[in-house]
């Protein structure tokens, strides 16, 4: 690979959730459900604002080791203090998105479902990025 072109993110470690729950993060039961009803959702809309939610929590859980916005990959599940982070670059992203020279409202909408559902899942926020009706499986 030549210096003009990215170089793939190194792993970091993350945190594994004791008894479905890190200090600081969403216990793992809900955010399953949370996700569950983004997909649930995304089956209908398929908006790029439940795109970025879904990617965001199933970071959050551990199911993709690639972080939504930064692409950090991690071997578990993120602590809050890299939610924390990864909100706040989610959410930068989705105003750049709108504020650059070539404004993305479909990157927008990624980026503000994954900074809502990465807010939510570090407990900076009580509502969840979805609303959560009772999936029946």
């Amino acid at each position: 690979m030549d210096g003009s072109q990215g170089t793939e993110p190194q792993a970091e470690t993350g945190q594994q959730h004791e008894g479905g729950h890190l200090p600081g993060v969403r216990d793992q039961e809900h955010t399953r459900t949370v996700l569950a009803a983004a997909r649930a959702q995304y089956g209908n809309q398929r908006s790029q604002y439940l795109h970025g939610v879904m990617a965001a929590l199933s970071w959050v859980l551990g199911e993709n080791p690639r972080s939504p916005v930064s692409g950090a990959v991690l071997d578990g599940p993120p602590s809050a203090d890299r939610l924390r982070t990864e909100e706040a670059l989610a959410r930068a992203a989705a105003q750049d998105a709108l504020l650059g020279p070539e404004p993305g409202l479909s990157r927008r909408d990624f980026c503000m479902g994954a900074s809502l559902a990465l807010a939510w899942a570090a407990v900076l926020t009580e509502a969840p990025p979805v609303r959560v009706w009772t999936v029946l499986g």
